[in-house]
């Protein structure tokens, strides 16, 4: 079977068991939920996006680079959770494995399958940025071509390299688990931080490889204050806003061959994870992971009684169904620890601060 085929069929394999899963209805409504928060208003309900203290006039190019960084702040690290926990989590490896198909190939089946999947999101985005930009701008005509191209230009490479991420972390063994996210914990927090000490650097293709995110260069290259004082998150705001040439960043030198670079990296990276992968491997659990299954095993149900009669109607079902439920979430006894344990902190610290939070964890975990 040719490369070309091998990646189509995981391309359309992948697109299928995306489109079973419930989580990704989530996904396509959190960016619309977050935009209203990262819109600039003058009542101090955002998050704020100040230049020189102030915040910037919401033009059309202004409102897509807002929505940009939505996705670079917010919906990033729930991208990837989703990414590394839906429906395509489980795959046949014990078929594709010891099959001759190319694992590049199979990769980039997968990796054009996550694109697609993260592009949906941004195009839900974009919706709901014409919509703001419908009810909010009022600086100057809305020009909706302005609101895409800022905000595609900024996320669709950002998004193209969270999922090359995703398929190099679940291209080896010690990075499929719990510290391949932590090691995207650390690279999602560091393309942050390096635009940020970068921006003072003057724009050229190499200063803008240092932004990722891709938000950074448009805000302080049109600003009258230059790169001395912009600021993303909680700050104290004065009256008044600034006028900033946001076009002109995106247009600025080198940042579009930027963007399309930081594309052609992840692409890069998605073939590297191919070349590099290693097979799973059926491995004994550890004495922990055994000692861990031992405490949160239930009880085992009591043997049939072939001979016992026919249950009688229960004449409190709904308090039945409340003991039933109990009985489930206390069915182990790391979680019946776990309950004794907080109970006892209830009536030692009273039921504030940490012992309604103790007692809230544990019916989240149960």
């Amino acid at each position: 079977m040719s490369a070309t085929a091998v990646a189509q069929s995981s391309l359309v394999t992948s697109l299928k068991r995306y489109s079973r899963s419930w989580g990704l209805w989530l996904l396509l409504i959190a960016g619309p939920i977050g935009a209203r928060f990262f819109v600039s208003r003058d009542d101090g309900s955002a998050i704020d996006i100040a230049i020189g203290d102030h915040y910037p006039v919401l033009t059309s190019a202004m409102l897509g680079i807002s929505l940009g960084v939505v996705l670079t702040t917010l919906l990033m690290p729930l991208a990837f959770i989703y990414l590394r926990s839906n429906t395509n989590r489980r795959q046949p490896w014990q078929i594709e494995e010891v099959s001759p198909a190319s694992r590049v190939a199979i990769m980039l089946g997968r990796f054009g399958a996550d694109v697609a999947v993260l592009f949906t999101v941004l195009a839900a985005l974009n919706l709901a940025g014409w919509l703001l930009g419908y009810l909010m701008i009022d600086a100057e005509p809305v020009r909706y071509w302005q609101i895409s191209f800022a905000l595609w230009l900024v996320a669709a490479p950002t998004l193209m390299g969270l999922a090359a991420l995703h398929m190099l972390f679940d291209a080896l063994p010690w990075t499929r688990r719990a510290l391949g996210d932590f090691l995207y914990l650390c690279s999602w927090l560091a393309s942050i931080a390096v635009p940020a000490a970068a921006a003072k650097m003057a724009p050229s293709f190499r200063a803008n490889m240092y932004d990722f995110p891709g938000f950074v260069r448009p805000l302080v290259y049109g600003s009258p204050y230059g790169s001395s004082n912009f600021s993303i998150g909680g700050a104290d705001v004065l009256p008044g806003r600034v006028p900033l040439d946001v076009m002109a960043g995106l247009l600025s030198p080198g940042y579009i061959q930027s963007r399309l670079a930081w594309a052609a990296i992840a692409v890069a990276v998605v073939i590297v994870a191919g070349i590099i992968y290693r097979p799973h491997r059926a491995t004994h659990p550890r004495w922990y992971a055994k000692l861990t299954d031992r405490l949160l095993a239930a009880k085992p149900p009591p043997a049939a009684n072939p001979l016992a009669a026919a249950a009688h109607p229960s004449r409190w079902p709904l308090l039945g169904l409340v003991i039933a439920e109990f009985r489930l979430i206390g069915s182990n006894r790391l979680m019946l620890a776990a309950a004794a344990l907080a109970a006892m902190a209830g009536v030692a610290l009273g039921d504030r601060h940490l012992a309604s939070a103790l007692a809230a964890l544990w019916l989240v975990f149960a």
